[in-house]
């Protein structure tokens, strides 16, 4: 696993990652705790900040001529991952939204994820503890 840091954004790069969208969201409610405390990824819950957990794939590669997510922070040629996104975590204002694909779930008071129809705005399905 890597973790790549700016002001406003994470990427968390990791291998073998669940596929269902439950196993993603278990993972992160398992590791997110371990990733704070290594990484600090949670310093100021009362802004805006978004985490991106990618498949690292074949691991780093040069820029070529695709449209690759580079870390310029890397002072190697290969410093460049193929774009795939497995899931993206948002905060504001102490509110927790889990994207993958095209599904959006809310952490409820509880600390359930609850799946929500992006069109009629009701519960689908809730992720409990």
């Amino acid at each position: 696993m890597e973790v790549h840091k700016d002001t406003y954004t994470t990427s968390i790069l990791v291998e073998d990652f669940p596929i269902t969208d439950y196993g993603k969201i278990i993972w992160w409610k398992n590791n997110q705790d371990v990733l704070d405390k290594k990484y600090d990824l949670f310093k100021d819950k009362n802004s805006l900040f978004l985490i991106s957990i990618w498949n690292y794939g074949d691991g780093y590669l040069e820029e070529g001529k695709y449209d690759r997510l580079c870390f310029t922070e890397i002072k190697s040629n290969k410093k460049c991952i193929e774009k795939d996104k497995v899931m993206s975590i948002m905060y504001s204002l102490n509110e927790e939204e889990i994207r993958i694909g095209n599904s959006a779930y809310i952490k409820d008071k509880n600390g359930s994820f609850i799946k929500k129809d992006k069109d009629t705005n009701t519960t689908i399905t809730a992720i409990l503890d």
